[in-house]
């Protein structure tokens, strides 16, 4: 049993790092139905950025590619630096250009929107083989903050929306129309399209101090900080297969075959699947249970991380149970969503009672097993060496499941229109 002092500074700045991983990709998915209503795309921009985000992963590829062949000789820092300098600055251009549009096509199109959006996308995917792997450089103890952080990459978008109050809207008629046609329109937004992007900037510039401190002033903050302010925490180390530092041997055979495919389920259902059909699957019951459903699946991916820090997971068969229960309360929203627009108990407190707790489990237990899983494949590699390529390669199999999920999906919606949606008004 090793006993650590953990320091709370350092969690926090680590959870401030974690929250930029998918900061700028949940910021535009949160703030999408206002763009519908002012950029020529419409309804159709959500199905088209989903695409350029799936092609944003071909440079982490190439990254993977380098790492495994050695041909990467500067540190991650460096890299990380940049990337979140490169982001946060396309975030404000975002914010501040995104109603440019370019004639390509034969129709307008949002230009600054597909290139601002492929570099954010550029950034996140980079995030799951490049910062989650630094943290192999940090006791593990503070390895559960950075996915709370990354939980916090969804909340402080849908805050920061909910202070805009993106959620409310009226219902306006559509001239010329017969028989009469309403439309949404968000008429008492509180701020606008640019101030909510250069909230987002804001939190990248914080998110880099942190990193900036935790990188190079740890070592102060640990002899700075006030004792009487730091805990000990006892540890029992997970014991791998191998424990050899001359050993070359990276995995420990069939049960990390079975972390990587529970990784690439519980991330492609939270990054690939549920977002695509999570109007399918509350707003038929009103929007409410809609913006409910929203919000508490916010709050959850954060709280579903933190959880993990006292609830842990050291045996692989629970790691299973919780991802088992995951993968049943997706199936729940797949039959809602294939349901919509008259899923069951539609009109019924009941049924919007349910399909909420449907989405939000999807999302709890899903971060918490998604958490559990990468502590345990850090923790169970055969040397100090190989936790590097373990974190890399998990986290290309989160990748490969959030591509797979996209590549069925995206034809489900908007090729065979097999889903149908419920007007807004």
């Amino acid at each position: 049993m090793e006993e650590e002092c953990f320091n709370p500074l350092i969690a926090l700045l680590v959870v401030l790092f974690g929250s930029t991983t998918w900061l700028g990709v949940n910021a535009f998915w949160v703030e999408v139905s206002i763009h519908t209503q002012t950029l020529p795309e419409g309804w159709n921009l959500g199905s088209i950025i989903t695409i350029i985000i799936q092609i944003s992963a071909i440079p982490s590829l190439f990254y993977i590619f380098l790492q495994y062949k050695g041909r990467i000789t500067i540190s991650a820092a460096p890299i990380i630096i940049t990337a979140l300098l490169i982001v946060s600055t396309v975030t404000l251009f975002i914010g501040i250009f995104n109603d440019v549009t370019v004639y390509i096509a034969g129709a307008q199109r949002s230009i600054v929107i597909y290139i601002g959006i492929f570099f954010v996308g550029v950034v996140s995917v980079l995030s799951d083989v490049l910062f989650m792997p630094y943290m192999r450089n940090l006791p593990k103890m503070y390895f559960n903050s950075f996915f709370v952080g990354m939980g916090m990459s969804a909340l402080v978008p849908s805050i920061f929306s909910i202070i805009q109050d993106a959620h409310s809207y009226e219902c306006v008629h559509i001239p010329n129309t017969f028989p009469p046609q309403f439309e949404a329109e968000y008429v008492n937004l509180k701020f606008g399209v640019t101030t909510y992007y250069t909230l987002v900037f804001i939190w990248y510039l914080i998110g880099l101090f942190a990193f900036l401190t935790i990188h190079w002033f740890q070592n102060f903050i640990y002899n700075a900080w006030p004792k009487s302010f730091t805990w000990s925490v006892k540890d029992v180390a997970v014991a791998p297969a191998v424990l050899d530092e001359k050993t070359e041997k990276t995995w420990n055979g069939i049960t990390d075959v079975v972390l990587l495919c529970m990784i690439a389920i519980v991330n492609g259902s939270l990054n690939g699947l549920m977002p695509s059909i999570a109007s399918f699957v509350t707003l038929p019951y009103s929007p409410n249970t809609y913006s409910w459903s929203l919000t508490i699946c916010a709050i959850f991916q954060p709280v579903g991380s933190f959880v993990s820090f006292f609830l842990k997971a050291r045996n692989v068969k629970v790691m299973i149970a919780t991802c088992t229960v995951t993968v049943v309360a997706v199936a729940l929203c797949i039959i809602l969503a294939f349901q919509s627009p008259n899923p069951w108990l539609v009109n019924s407190s009941i049924g919007s009672a349910f399909a909420i707790v449907a989405t939000t489990s999807v999302y709890g237990f899903g971060c918490y097993t998604r958490t559990v899983v990468f502590e345990h494949v850090r923790e169970t590699s055969p040397n100090e060496k190989s936790k590097h390529q373990r974190l890399m390669y998990a986290g290309l199999a989160a990748q490969a499941g959030t591509l797979i999920v996209t590549s069925f999906v995206f034809p489900i919606i908007n090729v065979f229109h097999l889903l149908k949606s419920v007007p807004s008004c």
